[in-house]
């Protein structure tokens, strides 16, 4: 199932791509970042129960700033102890390698979890907890292969196979080079 979510992303993706691209001349593209909102707003809500705790991680937010891709969502956690609701703010590096034709995402850094009352509670349990499951879950995604080619369409509807030559952040943008 979960291998059916994601390759239902990467098709919706790619497709986004391809309609970006629709009659455009130019080598360079930027993608949309509601395209990119989009699919990780499939992605959520994600929930983990494990023996008494659980976390349930929603309402995801991306953002480009600079080569940086920033992420913050809401959480919940819950424990027979201690039960804490808030937002988390993390952040990381973007790198396309071209020669392997893999996108990575590196060098993450939660940059704070932060409790309704605005309280930073990084080194609290439930803290660690979602810091934790967030990180096993990122895990997944951190190098993707997107494959070398994508569709592109002309203004006649043909399909055209595009090699990607490049994906990169710039100035807060998301782009692909083709």
């Amino acid at each position: 199932m979960k291998k059916l979510k994601r390759l239902s992303f990467i098709v919706f993706v790619l497709f986004m791509i391809s309609t970006a691209m629709f009659g455009k001349s130019s080598k360079r593209t930027n993608i949309p970042k509601f395209v990119i909102q989009y699919g990780i707003n499939k992605k959520f809500p994600m929930t983990r129960t494990v023996s008494e705790e659980k976390i349930v991680l929603k309402n995801p937010k991306i953002d480009f700033k600079g080569n940086k891709v920033y992420l913050e969502s809401n959480y919940q956690f819950s424990s027979p102890e201690r039960k804490s609701k808030g937002k988390f703010y993390l952040s990381s590096d973007f790198k396309y390698d071209k020669q392997k034709e893999v996108a990575h995402l590196l060098n993450f850094s939660f940059d704070s979890i932060i409790d309704t009352n605005g309280n930073e509670i990084k080194n609290s349990d439930a803290g660690k907890s979602v810091e934790t499951f967030v990180m096993k879950e990122i895990k997944k995604y951190l190098t993707y292969d997107y494959g070398s080619k994508y569709e592109k369409r002309n203004r006649n509807k043909t399909k055209k196979k595009e090699k990607i030559k490049d994906m990169y952040i710039e100035d807060g943008k998301f782009y692909i080079e083709n």
